[in-house]
């Protein structure tokens, strides 16, 4: 990605020495987010949510009221904040990420 941002006119250099900085520190950086924290919040993550891993029973009114989640072959105990940020960089519709940005 620094690579191509480089070629793009409309990235500033300073911009381009940030994202050189983050690929040296971004794995430690994953890494450590992803570490068990005991005296935290923990629960079993999916690891790969997203709306394609989940199934949906409707009524004949087109209502949801019932709904399972498949896949299950990522799954880590943890901070909920990973499937959390998982799922909302994968599945909100635009309209929901402008809300929580205004937020």
């Amino acid at each position: 990605m620094t690579k191509a941002a480089e070629s793009w006119s409309e990235v500033s250099k300073q911009c381009v020495e940030k994202l050189k900085n983050l690929q040296n520190a971004a794995y430690s950086k994953a890494c450590e987010i992803g570490k068990l924290r005991e005296d935290e919040f923990n629960v079993i993550n999916h690891g790969d949510f997203w709306v394609n891993n989940m199934m949906f029973k409707y009524d004949d009114n087109g209502n949801v009221i019932d709904h399972i989640f498949v896949d299950f072959q990522i799954c880590v105990y943890g901070t909920p904040a990973l499937d959390l940020q998982y799922y909302l960089n994968t599945s909100p519709r635009e309209e929901v990420l402008i809300i929580i940005k205004i937020c």
